[in-house]
């Protein structure tokens, strides 16, 4: 693997864009984290690949350097310097089937080559389910609806029934549904801020509004109608 530079990345949308640069470092030094990512289940451990491993320096703003695990379940991730870090996991490729890392994250002090990091994916024991319904009771099918919380977050899509659900770690959270997600526009409802205990099961039902109003003006800029906004 290598550390970036010098390269755009750019994510586009049907409605915006956004970009960010990259940086790449093809020497590697002497500073780096290793570990191996696992799967917990009753046959014992078993090795997971394709699971995304992260590590950022705790008082740098910068990008984090991003890796994936190997077919034997290993990782290295090479770093710019030494100093406090935070390595974590996320399985963003949806290698697991909903497992999730116990710990998510790990604190790091980084002094040279930083082994045995290891994270173990297990069932989660902690959800947020509901349903997403219009104010007629309708089913609101394929909303996106998201956790947020102080490290990685979760998320969920409704079935054809309107029901999400999601296996988090227990925490602090704040549930919303994400408008980009819906196939028509909708007044969505406030986020929800929640926690969740360990082996707790929170119900969570969120209602959105079918738009039957508009609101309609002019823009001005400097006294000149602004037609491209």
């Amino acid at each position: 693997n290598y550390l970036a530079d010098d390269l755009l990345f750019v994510v586009f949308s049907d409605m915006d864009f956004a970009d960010a640069s990259i940086h790449f470092y093809t020497n590697p030094g002497p500073f780096s984290v290793s570990g191996t990512v696992w799967a917990e289940d009753d046959a014992g451990f078993l090795p997971l690949s394709g699971i995304i491993v992260w590590a950022g320096y705790e008082m740098d703003d910068g990008p984090a350097v991003i890796v994936v695990s190997d077919e034997y379940g290993n990782y290295t991730i090479d770093l710019p310097g030494d100093g406090m870090i935070q390595v974590g996991s996320e399985d963003h490729l949806h290698m697991t089937g909903g497992l999730l890392p116990n710990p998510p994250m790990h604190p790091v002090q980084v002094a040279g080559h930083e082994t045995g990091i290891d994270f173990v994916y297990q069932a989660p024991t902690s959800m947020i389910q509901g349903y997403v319904l219009d104010e007629t009771g309708a089913p609101i099918v394929d909303a996106e609806v998201i956790a947020d919380t102080d490290g990685p977050g979760f998320y969920s899509y409704t079935d054809a029934t309107g029901f999400y659900s999601m296996g988090v770690v227990p925490g602090d959270y704040t549930v919303e549904i994400d408008f980009w997600s819906l196939e028509q526009p909708y007044l969505l409802p406030f986020s929800e801020d929640i926690f969740v205990d360990h082996n707790q099961v929170v119900d969570l039902d969120l209602m959105v509004h079918t738009v039957n109003s508009t609101i309609s003006g002019s823009v001005e800029l400097d006294g000149v109608e602004y037609l491209d906004g």
